[in-house]
């Protein structure tokens, strides 16, 4: 009897030790999805902050092709010109006159110069134009390159957190596997352990069976 006693008492403290695995691993579990899903909404974030540095750098792209169409024709224009500046100083418009007009010679001559001067005050303005779009393409230039470069290392850190949540998904999958074992080996030993701690022992059984003498009286009677 103190025997059986005994083997309930173990069986039970086994029940107990094995109640508190089994709701460690559903913890454990649980905090094992709560930061899958925290993982997962950061890569959801990421991603959409991606999408948009994507958009602004092919924003950026497209103005610095325009700047870079515009100062090609603004350097094709200086270049006419320069070169219709040059032929003008070639020339002596007023090489057909006659000496005795020097009122009208002068007069070319300051027509010459008003025209030498006007192209000259446009070949400067142009310069400076071509200078300032220069300025704005180089600007730009950086600019695209460091977005690239931020674009380049948003993209990596959603790459590395995506391949994170996938592996931490499958680490789930198969800690999900191996729970559902546990719990069923933990469930079918517990059941065991509580039809045995519940079902009477062989001498208990012996112990209860009637004798044949009282299996015969109360036929008896």
């Amino acid at each position: 009897m103190k025997d059986s006693q005994a083997d309930v008492a173990q069986k039970l403290n086994e029940m107990v030790a094995l109640k508190t695995q089994l709701k460690e691993a559903t913890t454990a579990l649980r905090a094992k999805e709560e930061q899958v899903f925290t993982l997962k909404d950061s890569v959801n974030a990421k991603g959409i902050e991606l999408e948009v540095c994507e958009n602004e750098l092919q924003r950026k792209t497209s103005e610095a092709q325009l700047l870079r169409e515009k100062l090609g024709q603004n350097e094709v224009e200086i270049s006419g010109l320069k070169q219709a500046l040059a032929a003008a100083g070639r020339q002596n418009w007023c090489s057909e006159e006659p000496p005795e007009e020097p009122r009208d010679q002068l007069a070319c001559e300051s027509d010459e110069a008003k025209m030498q001067r006007q192209n000259e005050d446009t070949v400067k303005t142009l310069k400076k134009q071509v200078e300032r779009l220069q300025g704005e393409l180089r600007l730009e230039r950086q600019q695209h390159e460091q977005q690239a470069a931020h674009f380049e290392e948003e993209r990596q850190t959603w790459q590395d957190e995506k391949e994170k949540v996938i592996k931490y998904q499958k680490q789930l999958q198969l800690n999900y596997v191996e729970m559902y074992q546990k719990n069923q080996a933990l469930e079918s030993k517990l059941g065991d352990i509580s039809s045995k701690a519940n079902s009477p022992t062989a001498d208990e059984i012996k112990q209860w069976t009637p004798s044949r003498l009282e299996r015969i009286e109360s036929t008896e009677i």
